[in-house]
């Protein structure tokens, strides 16, 4: 369980995400973030847009779960 202030962290990252071009340093934040509350090393590559959407729903879906 995420606690608020995590939470809202998570919020302010994702209003300022475009979902249709998603830029790589927004990704670091939230993956840094979903590390340091799962303590599960993610060392996914951004270098593609296509990874970076695939990441993007995963993230989400996580996030939907633990929030």
């Amino acid at each position: 369980m995420l606690s608020e202030a995590r939470i809202l962290e998570i919020n302010g990252i994702l209003a300022d995400i475009n979902p249709e071009r998603l830029g790589k340093m927004p990704l670091r934040k939230l993956q840094t973030i979903k590390v340091k509350e799962t303590g599960v090393r993610d060392n996914e590559c951004f270098c593609r847009p296509d990874k970076r959407q695939k990441w993007y729903a995963k993230f989400l879906e996580w996030y939907e779960a633990n929030a």
